[in-house]
């Protein structure tokens, strides 16, 4: 699932209660959120701590959850060159580690859903 929220966010949304839905019936559920970038330290949010930390840690593992805040070196957002659609097509290209081989890693290959 690729979500605006990250997964120990206080504000649970829908797509936290779909997961949770999906991995109590058994699915293996991968969370990727909103990626984080150096940029965000120059006006850092309440949960940035909590993102880095998922982050670093290389993801949270919750029962049949796995959620994971991808890092890069730029991220789209409304402000100047952030907001080009340059930025908002290839920010995953820009990711450390790259967020493909992440999801692999964690054995979400090939999803039965996305």
């Amino acid at each position: 699932m690729a979500c605006a929220k990250y997964w120990t966010s206080q504000l649970q949304v829908g797509s936290h209660h779909i997961a949770r839905s999906f991995a109590n019936k058994g699915w293996e559920v991968a969370f990727i959120s909103d990626p984080i970038s150096p940029l965000h330290l120059l006006k850092p949010s309440p949960g940035l701590k909590s993102r880095y930390t998922i982050y670093k840690e290389g993801g949270l593992r919750e029962g049949n959850i796995w959620s994971y805040v991808p890092g890069a070196l730029m991220t789209p957002h409304n402000h100047s060159f952030l907001k080009s659609p340059w930025v908002h097509h290839h920010w995953h290209q820009l990711t450390l580690p790259a967020v493909i081989s992440k999801v692999k890693k964690q054995g979400v290959d090939c999803p039965d859903l996305l």
